[in-house]
């Protein structure tokens, strides 16, 4: 007669949890201390408008024979937003689960798109009928409950929440079961795009032999949403006489890895070029980023810009010259434009780093020093 009585309660969407408290003396637990009801799967990625499926199940119990429970979810005004069904809410988008059908239960839902200014609400109730043995399931197995067919709608992250939950067995209740949600992440999965944004290097004009400072700044391209993902990759940097972007010419200074870059964001990375050994010359620097998986434009993974020059002079100490560029002679002229920045330090406007002879980061009595003795 029990058993009646709670499919008639739950027929009627009377809450089985008011019933539950004026028989509680004669009602038994179902669950232990592992048993779980929760939202499969935990996670779910879809674009706007797009179909997705969720099911409501339970693991660890034994006899489960009645429940109900309230599952939440944000509404169309909401970001992250979903609607019950396929393209509008629908009761009909809820579904009895398959192992209470086999088992021949009596089940209702309701739904309620509005149950407050940003959520919606879902209220599933069950029982097994008369002379009907409840349900049990261990060792990683799931009883599914009910299944949900929503359809994603606005950009944003939300979360599919279960509350209210009640599990009955046929004699007792107890405390409820742990609960587990489901974190709805709604956007454009974009194809990553790195690129290496500009090279340049903070001294054109250098002695052979001393340390060169090549400043690269990359960026990710790709837009924030949820389903935006950050990157890790490699950067390198190589010299050539020409501005070749051809790697088969050009000779490898140095790589750093650049990790968890973050959708649209930009980081200037600081590469030291010693240039001992290095003849001579104009000196075109490459910066190259790495392709990761799934990245197709790679048209700007490579940089390479006038910007990104480095002229390495014979002379040491050969600043200046009538034209304007060094002239091959270590004279007067450099020791004038020396003076005239003296003293001063980056990133003091009269500090010019073509000047500072040492590459300290400043003009003083030391690059003072070494003109004189140059001279």
């Amino acid at each position: 007669m029990r058993k009646v009585l709670i499919s008639i309660a739950i027929g009627l969407l009377v809450c089985s949890a008011c019933l539950v408290a004026t028989e509680r003396s004669s009602v038994q637990a179902i669950q232990d201390s592992n048993t779980a009801i929760f939202v499969d799967p935990p996670t779910i990625e879809a674009k706007p408008l797009s179909f997705f499926r969720i099911r409501i199940a339970v693991a660890n119990v034994s006899d489960l024979y009645a429940g109900e429970f309230n599952l939440f979810y944000a509404h169309s005004k909401s970001n992250g937003a979903i609607t019950v069904g396929f393209g509008g809410n629908d009761v009909n988008g809820i579904h009895e689960g398959l192992d209470l059908v086999g088992a021949d239960a009596f089940w209702t839902s309701t739904i309620n798109d509005y149950y407050n200014k940003t959520h919606g609400m879902i209220h599933v109730g069950w029982t097994l009928k008369e002379n009907t043995s409840g349900l049990s399931v261990e060792g990683g197995k799931k009883i599914v409950l009910a299944t949900v067919d929503c359809t994603a709608m606005t950009p944003g992250q939300s979360i599919i929440a279960l509350s209210d939950v009640v599990l009955l067995d046929n004699t007792n209740l107890d405390p409820p079961p742990q609960t587990s949600n489901a974190n709805v992440l709604i956007g454009i999965l974009q194809v990553p795009d790195n690129a290496v944004m500009s090279v340049t290097s903070l001294k054109r004009y250098v002695p052979e032999g001393l340390n060169i400072s090549i400043h690269v700044q990359i960026a990710n391209l790709v837009f924030e949403n949820p389903l935006s993902q950050s990157q890790t990759f490699d950067v390198s940097i190589y010299y050539n006489l020409t501005a070749s972007k051809d790697k088969g010419n050009l000779t490898f200074i140095g790589k750093q890895t650049v990790t968890d870059l973050q959708p649209v964001e930009t980081r200037t990375l600081l590469f030291p070029w010693n240039t001992t050994g290095v003849n001579p010359g104009n000196y075109t620097i490459t910066a190259a980023a790495a392709p990761v998986p799934r990245e197709i434009n790679l048209d700007n993974n490579n940089f390479t810009s006038e910007c990104a020059r480095a002229i390495l002079i014979p002379i040491p100490g050969d600043v200046w010259g009538p034209s304007g560029f060094p002239d091959g002679a270590v004279d007067i002229l450099d020791l004038y434009h020396i003076v005239a920045s003296y003293p001063s330090a980056y990133p003091d406007p009269k500090y010019d780093p073509y000047l500072d002879l040492n590459a300290d980061g400043k003009i003083d009595i030391r690059d003072l020093v070494i003109i004189a003795l140059l001279m």
